[in-house]
């Protein structure tokens, strides 16, 4: 699934600057449960991320 989306519109989304939602956005790609291989498209499977947030709150983290 792919949704039109540039990085400064996801941080102003999640009440983030574009410089903090930077990071964020690197570390989801790193663990790939993102893509950001064409400019203003972010790209995921929406399973895979669904299941990585489960662990992460199960996780307490």
């Amino acid at each position: 699934m792919s949704v039109p989306c540039s990085q400064q519109e996801l941080g102003e989304m999640a009440g983030l600057s574009r410089n903090s939602a930077g990071p964020a956005l690197r570390s989801l790609e790193r663990a790939a449960l993102i893509s950001r291989e064409v400019y203003g498209q972010i790209a995921f499977n929406p399973v895979q991320l669904a299941q990585a947030s489960e662990r992460e709150l199960n996780s307490g983290g």
